[in-house]
């Protein structure tokens, strides 16, 4: 999973830029969406960069899943029973709550941030704010990813005492990797805020 991360989110990286502003401007209206692509698609670029970059990832994935035999062509496309799914949708509430819960937090601080000044200098603050907050959840997804493969496979292994070693250490080391994340980010944001914007009012 990692290599596929890396190597979705490096296409993504190179997308980006290639999709939002094109490979050169031409100055001729495109009347075909392959000169449209060469003169760039703007926002609509990064949305087209996000989804190729996706679209990649999963098909990486299911050829490993059908390499490993993991998964088959003939069961592929067949609905699974309403039985075997009912445990995963109720392991999956909490997670689907929790994940609602946050996205309403991120909308709503957006909209105040937004509606704080008209000058638009609070919102962007606001985003640089949200960019450096991004770096830390992405490691404590890391963090998060690890502790939902190793707890279990460690309980089936060892039994629920094994379970809680794993989990504790686990827990250890993401308070001590989200106050390293804390004081690196306090200490430099002098010299990366710049790197956001050269507005001294953001």
């Amino acid at each position: 999973p990692l290599k596929v991360s890396l190597v979705t989110n490096l296409l993504n990286l190179v997308l980006d830029p290639l999709c939002i502003f094109g490979l050169g401007k031409t100055g001729i209206k495109a009347p075909t969406m392959l000169l449209r692509i060469w003169n760039g698609l703007g926002a609509s670029g990064a949305a087209a960069a996000t989804s190729i970059s996706e679209l990649t990832s999963s098909l990486i994935y299911l050829r490993l899943l059908l390499r490993r035999k993991l998964v088959q062509w003939s069961k592929l496309f067949k609905p699974p029973s309403l039985t075997s799914l009912l445990p995963l949708i109720q392991g999956g509430l909490a997670m689907l709550l929790r994940q609602a819960t946050l996205n309403v937090a991120f909308i709503s601080a957006a909209r105040h941030a937004q509606m704080m000044d008209p000058t638009g200098v609070s919102a962007a603050a606001y985003g640089i704010t949200m960019q450096i907050y991004s770096l830390g959840v992405v490691a404590h997804l890391g963090v998060q990813g690890t502790a939902a493969a190793l707890v279990p496979s460690s309980r089936a292994m060892g039994g629920d005492d094994a379970a809680r070693d794993v989990a504790d250490r686990i827990f250890a080391w993401g308070s001590i990797l989200g106050l390293v994340l804390a004081g690196v980010q306090w200490f430099a944001l002098p010299m990366i805020t710049p790197w956001f914007s050269p507005l001294p009012e953001v």
